[in-house]
């Protein structure tokens, strides 16, 4: 009976890992319409109802989110520091003044339109701050 346990677990865990890797059809087609040329595609699942994508375009990193019935939610560009909104930056020089940037994206939601990403480091510690466009703190 043990090793029957076993086995089972062996299964349900590989069906769930062939799921994310596998996306419904209707995720897979949104996700070409919406990145056609996208290259480097790494499927994978944000939550229980989520697809996530990981993927190359243009020679820029992305990742990008789409519901099970394959409606976009949200996309991830990494970016550089310089590409920030001044007001962004402005508001980082203030409010985080010793703190060194890691990391810069700029995403776009479906429900919050674009904001900009720092992953922030100051010694050990580390955070990350998402901004509007005109500088305001949307996320700590």
């Amino acid at each position: 009976m043990k090793k029957f346990s076993i086995v089972f677990a062996l299964i349900i865990m590989m069906s769930s890992l062939a799921l994310c890797l596998n996306p419904p059809v209707a995720v897979k087609k949104s996700f070409e319409v919406k990145f056609p040329g996208a290259s480097k595609l790494k499927w994978g699942k944000e939550s229980k109802t989520v697809f996530e994508v990981e993927f190359v375009l243009n020679g820029i990193n992305m990742t990008a989110n789409f519901s099970r019935e394959g409606k976009w939610q949200e996309t991830e560009t990494q970016i550089n520091t310089s590409d920030f909104p001044e007001p962004v930056k402005n508001s980082i020089d203030k409010n985080y003044k010793g703190w060194n940037i890691l990391k810069a994206e700029r995403t776009e939601s479906e429900n919050d339109g674009i904001t900009y990403e720092a992953l922030l480091k100051s010694g050990k510690h580390k955070k990350a701050v998402e901004f509007k466009s005109d500088g305001s703190l949307f996320k700590e």
